[in-house]
């Protein structure tokens, strides 16, 4: 048996999406600004900020990720791997940019480049003491295990499932964001500025 959703169903969940991406948009430049200063500024009463590896901190750098590149949120649950999931093998620093390969869903390469000295130096930490463990991408046809169920595993952001509900914390508390709003709003003004800059004849 089959299990679909209605033409007006799909029709509304569309139309709230829409209305959901319109009122976040705006928002993005401040929220990746407020969590930036979150994780390297003293709060208003004058408290230092998290220190890596502190669960606000590992939150924050993960919903940071997800902001500023639209990666996946990623899940021990999965076979593939998203920013709470990412391994040493995966980042690459050169200055102040961080550069992340790796194969995400459908078993396709995803590459993603942050060029942010604040960033970049809140993310080493993480990676201190951390060796690569030789991930290879899987063969062609291969179905890989869930990441939970593998254990040789490095994860750069410690308790993965923990980092991914305190990501959505933060997320939630610097803008009104679910990390899906992240990626939904990059996806959405990408789009945007492709259209606009389109010069020729309609799409068949």
């Amino acid at each position: 048996v089959q299990y679909g959703y209605s033409a007006a169903k799909i029709l509304k969940q569309a139309q709230e999406k829409f209305r959901r991406v319109a009122t976040l948009s705006p928002k993005l430049g401040k929220s990746i600004e407020d969590l930036m200063s979150y994780i390297t500024k003293p709060d208003r009463f004058g408290s230092p900020p998290p220190e890596p590896g502190d669960k606000e901190h590992r939150g924050a750098m993960i919903a940071l990720t997800v902001a500023l590149t639209g990666m996946r949120p990623g899940s021990v649950n999965s076979s593939n791997f998203g920013a709470s999931t990412l391994q040493p093998d995966h980042i690459e620093i050169k200055g102040d940019t961080a550069t992340f390969t790796f194969i995400g869903k459908n078993n396709k390469e995803n590459k993603y480049t942050i060029q942010n000295k604040a960033y970049v130096d809140n993310l080493k930490p993480y990676l201190k003491g951390k060796k690569n463990v030789g991930i290879k991408p899987p063969a062609k046809g291969e179905k890989l295990p869930a990441l939970k169920d593998r254990n040789d595993l490095n994860y750069v952001f410690d308790k993965p499932t923990k980092g991914l509900e305190d990501a959505q914390a933060r997320g939630k508390e610097y803008g009104g964001f679910k990390l899906k709003d992240y990626r939904t709003v990059i996806a959405t003004n990408k789009g945007r500025d492709v259209l606009s800059n389109y010069i020729g004849p309609p799409p068949p």
